[in-house]
């Protein structure tokens, strides 16, 4: 090999450093989606068939129909204070 071929001109320089960037990035977001936390589920089971009233764990629930009973119960308590004023 000529010494022509083994050097490398500003051009070639940057490009290649352009093209391992973006190799770089590339496996870095793969790496972040490969690896990423998924959601992880409620543990808990329903243990009354999905009614909420009443159910003696309701306090401590995070099941969705319990989160949104919750939210309701707020909701209805800030009406009822400010019909109250």
């Amino acid at each position: 090999m000529s010494s022509k071929n083994r050097e490398m001109n500003r051009r070639e320089f940057l490009r290649s450093c352009l093209r391992n960037g973006l190799l770089t990035s590339l496996a870095i977001a793969s790496g972040a989606l490969i690896f990423r936390k998924k959601p992880e589920k409620p543990a808990q089971v329903c243990i009354s068939r999905g009614i909420c009233d009443g159910c003696r764990v309701f306090n401590n629930c995070v099941l969705p129909p319990a989160q949104s009973a919750k939210d309701r119960l707020k909701t209805i308590a800030t009406e009822a204070q400010s019909s109250q004023r």
